[in-house]
């Protein structure tokens, strides 16, 4: 029985797609404070900063539901902002990685991937996180619309 853990932060994002204010400190902290409490003999991957892009998010997860086996579990940590939407049946919550928005309608079949027997763990360390995935598998109707982002800060 193995651990197998994706870690994914992002403290800077890609100012071509959101901007220069949306910028965080202290996620890869959280990363490191998140470790001292795992197991030590993990099969761990860190997508930090400019590696956390949407496709290599997907591709990892991809990659761990092939590796993991029955008995096995698999951690995803996950430590960013997060947005949402609301749509006609209800808030639809999302992770906002380096590069784009990984909507929980995206996330959910990719943690389907996992075989029966692998506990799946998710913890999402961003706003909106509600949801983390769970029963969402279809994405809202067209004229939803993001509510929170573009993410915009007020200095003080």
């Amino acid at each position: 029985m193995a651990t197998h853990i994706l870690f994914t932060a992002i403290n800077k994002y890609n100012r071509e797609v959101f901007g220069d204010k949306i910028d965080l400190k202290g996620t890869v902290l959280d990363i490191q404070k998140a470790e001292a409490f795992l197991p030590q003999e993990s099969n761990c991957r860190y997508l930090l900063d400019e590696k956390a892009k949407k496709q290599n998010v997907i591709d990892n997860l991809k990659t761990f539901a092939l590796e993991a086996q029955p008995g096995d579990t698999f951690i995803w940590y996950h430590s960013s902002h997060g947005t949402y939407m609301d749509a006609w049946d209800g808030r639809r919550t999302a992770r906002v990685v380096e590069d784009d928005i990984l909507w929980d309608w995206e996330v959910a079949p990719l943690l389907g991937l996992f075989q029966a027997g692998v506990v799946v763990i998710v913890v999402s360390d961003c706003c909106h996180a509600e949801s983390n995935s769970r029963s969402v598998t279809v994405p809202p109707s067209p004229d939803a619309r993001p509510k929170a982002i573009p993410i915009e800060f007020v200095s003080a």
